[in-house]
C-alpha cells in the first residue's frame, strides 16, 4: 500500500513538473534562433575594435563561430549557399560580411546527426568609424540570417571587455 501511494506521488510530482517547466524545451537558448527549419547559434564572439580593450585595428571586425542545426523531421536533402546568408548593421551603417562568402550549407536528416550541424566562421567588418563607434558606445550589432527566405535576427553587444549574443534586442 505504501509503495503504491510513493509511485503515485511520484507521478504526481512529475505532472507537476511538467505544468511548471513545460515539456523540457523553453525555445532557443540566449544565443540562437529559429530560421526556417535550422536553429542557428552564434558563440566564441571577439570583437577587434578600434584600439580599446577588445582589440585594436582601422575600423575593427567581429570574428564569430555559427553552429547552424537541421530540425527538419523530412528525409530530404537541403542545399543553401553561405553568400548572402548573414547581414549585419549597427544603427543605420551596414557592416561588411568577410566570411562566409563561399561554400554550401547542407543538410539531411537521412545520415542521422552527420549532416544535421554545419560549423562555420562568420567574420563582420565595421565599415567607418561611425558604425565601429556606435557599437563601442553599446549600440547592438543587428545580425541578420538569411537561409531559403526564412529570417532571424541575433544582436550582438558589447559588455565590458567582451560581446554578448541574444536573441532579444537590448533596451536603450
Amino acid at each position: 500500500m505504501m509503495r503504491r501511494l510513493n509511485e503515485l506521488l511520484g507521478f504526481l510530482l512529475l505532472g507537476v513538473c511538467f505544468l511548471l517547466t513545460g515539456c523540457g524545451s523553453s525555445g532557443p537558448a540566449q544565443n540562437e534562433v529559429r530560421v526556417g527549419a535550422f536553429i542557428v547559434a552564434v558563440y566564441d564572439v571577439k570583437g577587434n575594435v578600434g584600439g580599446t580593450v577588445l582589440g585594436s585595428g582601422s575600423n575593427g571586425s567581429i570574428t564569430a563561430t555559427v553552429k547552424l542545426t537541421y530540425s527538419s523531421s523530412g528525409k530530404g536533402f537541403v542545399e543553401y549557399p553561405y553568400k548572402g546568408m548573414f547581414t549585419a548593421k549597427v544603427k543605420e551603417n551596414q557592416l561588411n560580411t568577410l566570411k562566409p562568402t563561399s561554400g554550401m550549407l547542407q543538410a539531411s536528416n537521412a545520415f542521422g546527426p552527420y549532416k544535421k550541424e554545419n560549423v562555420t566562421q562568420l567574420e563582420l567588418q565595421f565599415d567607418n568609424n561611425e558604425s565601429s563607434g556606435a557599437f563601442l558606445d553599446g549600440a547592438p550589432v543587428e545580425l541578420t540570417i538569411n537561409v531559403d527566405n526564412a529570417k532571424g535576427m541575433l544582436y550582438l553587444t558589447r559588455v565590458e571587455n567582451r560581446v554578448v549574443v541574444t536573441n532579444t534586442k537590448p533596451v536603450g
